[in-house]
């Protein structure tokens, strides 16, 4: 009988596979996506398929260390994902990206990123890896100080290859959402479930309002209206909290490209006395 380590390296990996119950799929940007699923459910099936790629990964990283051919063929596969949960801010992400950078071999294995809680001053560096093709941040946090963003060095519109952006629970107003959307080249997907602390509206126990408006996030999108298929667009839930009081509705009409718009009833009418439907010629399909 052929060792293991004798056979074809495809055969190898496909044992490996087997062996796991975690199809090296699971860690392929096709993987995480969410056409499927319904819009209230979209942040915790997202969150479902960040676990299973870290199982996946926790169950061949051993495996990966037992000889050295393994460890070379299993290495683009735990190197795909990058999962990262910290509250933290700093230098924990100010030295994953020096290392990262130092060691290309490594950065270029990277497709997806999974990143809880982090501020995007933090993590600016995940977009522009050689082959990142989705983010997903749970928990976007705004900078401290939020002229941060203003610096040369974040001004780097249309380079980051990113085609798919989920934030969840996402804490970033209108001026630093812009800034982050200017960054890729083409996004296709952009699902987008923002945090209440940014909504006009109170609730029982914080009657402060604040400035969010559909009319903002449509700027900080139309930098990628050329390009964008999908877009999500929902509210992360409070209790006690009132629904928006007279916000027109989300104009998205010069959108050529949109296909899949997912939202709620009040931003695709509006609450205001005038009734209008700004959605592009071109849309197949929409959920509300």
């Amino acid at each position: 009988m052929t060792d293991l380590i004798h056979l074809a390296d495809e055969i190898i990996l496909q044992v490996v596979s087997n062996l796991t119950s975690l199809p090296f799929a699971n860690l392929d940007p096709q993987a995480f996506q969410l056409n499927r699923t319904p819009l209230n459910k979209w942040p915790e099936t997202l969150s479902s398929y960040a676990a299973k790629g870290r199982n996946f990964k926790d169950a061949i990283q051993t495996l990966s260390h037992t000889c050295p051919l393994l460890h070379a063929l299993l290495t683009p596969t735990l190197c795909s994902h990058m999962s990262l949960i910290s509250q933290e801010r700093g230098d924990r992400f100010f030295h994953l990206s020096n290392t990262l950078w130092s060691t290309r071999d490594l950065a270029d294995h990277i497709k997806t990123t999974h990143i809880r809680y982090a501020s995007i001053k933090d993590l600016y560096f995940v977009f522009f890896l050689p082959n990142i093709h989705t983010v997903s941040i749970q928990g976007c946090l705004p900078p401290k100080n939020p002229g941060d963003l203003k610096y040369n060095s974040f001004r780097r519109p249309g380079i980051s290859p990113v085609k798919v952006l989920h934030f969840t629970n996402c804490g970033l107003s209108e001026k630093p959402l812009a800034w982050v959307l200017s960054w890729p080249r083409a996004l296709r997907e952009f699902w987008y479930e923002v945090a209440d602390s940014l909504w006009k509206e109170f609730s029982f126990d914080d009657p402060l309002p604040n400035d969010f408006s559909c009319a903002g996030v449509r700027q900080a999108l139309s930098s990628q209206k050329k390009s964008l298929q999908i877009f999500a667009f929902t509210r992360f839930h409070r209790p006690n909290c009132m629904p928006l009081s007279r916000v027109p509705p989300i104009d998205l009409h010069d959108f050529e490209r949109l296909q899949d718009f997912r939202t709620y009833y009040h931003f695709v009418n509006g609450n205001t006395d005038v009734q209008k439907v700004l959605l592009p010629r071109n849309l197949e399909s929409l959920e509300i």
